[in-house]
């Protein structure tokens, strides 16, 4: 096998042992912020070894969902830009294939490149992938004597599979797992909420309050995305008033840094899209999607500049699951003047005038509120695929040719080196 493949082989232990000593998937992926029984400090390069058996079992979950945090944000940056959420204003072609909509099962930043580049998106979603569903692995083969908390630490590993499952089920064509068959994304999803309610009862029985509505609110996720409109109802409607869990940045490493504020305010190769400048409710400006329009051109010479605020730093948290979230979840999934009145309370936490609309204007203004309340959060991308909204049709200032591609494709390194797919189109 190549070295480009081992990087993307289905998430199995090919993709965790591709760069020999863990220095990128475990050292510069440890999560920062965590608390309690999580809190590290970040280590230096860690060789494989020194994970395996149960001591190093807390290690072995820090670096899960050091990975995952890494894996999220970059998803972020990237599914912004081939929704309609940014342009790409770069040079480089990892600015541009994205955004244009041609990125295909060969691309190869896309399929090998690790979670320091911007454009690294499967490889390091396989590995945050794999270290939580190995963790789960180690943590049930050992004993409570062997390792304290263990009910709340495969809670934990369970959740954080379970929402790497969410973003192979919402932006891929199709996913594949440790050598497994291909999956489509109504299966992937499937396995997300498996890991969601085996979480829930694992938070319950540890008492941790924290695991359990983060659990919940993916279930609720998942379920939405698999069309059960009442189970996701049933689960966001439990997520307490003001819930929020973050994914962590820092402003040293790349792999910390929050990739949104990195590609456009500091580089400025995404530019924010025209579809989000200046929008209002009623003549007054919608607060949630606040930019600055700064009169000068991105980093191509060509694109104006246009940025978020929402991330104000490298180090700005990104929100992974948020009682606003779980609200949206609600109004679609139930409508009418449920959905109304969750619209308003919305619109009322920001200062903007109530939507007073009726029947299908109802559903409309769902999808328009999750728009600009869920903005730059990785969501945008799986409402385009999930409620068959139309993709952009090319970028109105540099001209380029704009593609078909929309889900993020299987890679073929992965389809050609995995045996259960091998040959398969």
């Amino acid at each position: 096998m190549s070295n480009s493949a081992a990087h993307t082989f289905a998430g199995s232990r090919k993709a965790l042992r591709s760069a020999g000593p863990l220095a990128l998937a475990v050292a510069t992926m440890m999560a920062a912020g965590c608390k309690g029984l999580l809190d590290v400090e970040l280590p230096g390069a860690i060789e494989e070894k020194a994970l395996e058996g149960t001591r190093s079992v807390n290690l072995f979950v820090n670096s899960m969902i050091g990975a995952y945090e890494c894996a999220f944000t970059n998803y972020v940056s990237i599914a912004g830009a081939v929704s309609d959420e940014l342009y790409s204003s770069g040079t480089q072609q990892v600015d541009t294939q994205y955004d244009q909509l041609v990125f295909t099962a060969d691309y190869a930043s896309m399929a090998t490149d690790l979670c320091e580049s911007v454009g690294g998106l499967y490889t390091p979603l396989s590995q945050a992938r794999y270290l939580a569903d190995e963790a789960t692995r180690r943590l049930e083969a050992a004993s409570d004597a062997e390792v304290a908390n263990r009910t709340r630490l495969l809670a934990t590993t369970r959740a954080y599979a379970g929402y790497s499952y969410v973003l192979f089920g919402e932006g891929f064509c199709s996913a594949a797992f440790d050598e497994g068959p291909e999956l489509q994304p109504k299966q992937v999803l499937e396995i997300a909420e498996q890991r969601f309610t085996t979480a829930l009862g694992l938070a319950r029985t540890a008492g941790d309050t924290e695991i359990e509505i983060l659990a919940r609110l993916g279930r609720a996720r998942a379920r939405l995305g698999l069309g059960n409109r009442s189970g996701a109802a049933e689960d966001a409607r439990l997520v307490p008033k003001g819930y929020a869990k973050w994914v962590t940045r820092e402003q040293g490493i790349l792999v910390r840094q929050n990739k949104v504020y990195f590609m456009n305010n500091l580089e400025r190769r995404n530019s924010v899209a025209r579809e989000f400048w200046d929008l209002k409710w009623q003549g007054v400006p919608d607060p949630r999607v606040k930019l600055v329009h700064s009169n000068t051109l991105a980093s191509d010479g060509i694109t104006p500049l246009v940025t978020q605020t929402k991330y104000t730093s490298l180090a700005a948290p990104l929100p992974l699951a948020t009682y606003d979230e779980a609200q949206l979840i609600v109004a679609e999934a139930v409508g009418g003047q449920t959905a109304v009145n969750i619209i308003n309370e919305l619109h009322a936490a920001v200062g903007l005038p109530p939507f007073t609309g009726t029947g299908d204007e109802i559903a409309k203004q769902v999808i328009e509120e999750r728009r600009r309340e869920l903005f730059l959060e990785g969501h945008r991308l799986g409402d385009l695929l999930r409620l068959k909204l139309p993709f952009p049709s090319g970028q109105p200032f540099t001209g380029r040719f704009y593609g078909k591609s929309t889900c993020f494709p299987l890679p073929n390194v992965e389809r050609n080196n995995n045996p259960s797919i091998q040959g398969k189109s």
